[in-house]
């Protein structure tokens, strides 16, 4: 256990800040990233399929 007046946590430092924010800016963050993650797939996904159409649709013209 380390006392909150030790060296390793001085009294008057920003600290309190930076550990307030990093966790949800963190959240946000791996939030965003995995939207567009599911975002990427889905247009893969959905381009996939259209150029299979496109394909087809050449062959018969």
């Amino acid at each position: 256990f380390v006392s909150q007046d030790s060296p390793l946590h001085p009294p008057s430092t920003n600290t309190t800040y930076i550990r307030d924010f990093s966790e949800p800016i963190t959240a946000i963050l791996t939030s965003h990233f995995i939207l567009d993650l599911h975002e990427m797939n889905y247009r893969m996904a959905h381009q996939e399929s259209l150029s299979g159409i496109q394909v087809i649709g050449s062959l018969d013209t």
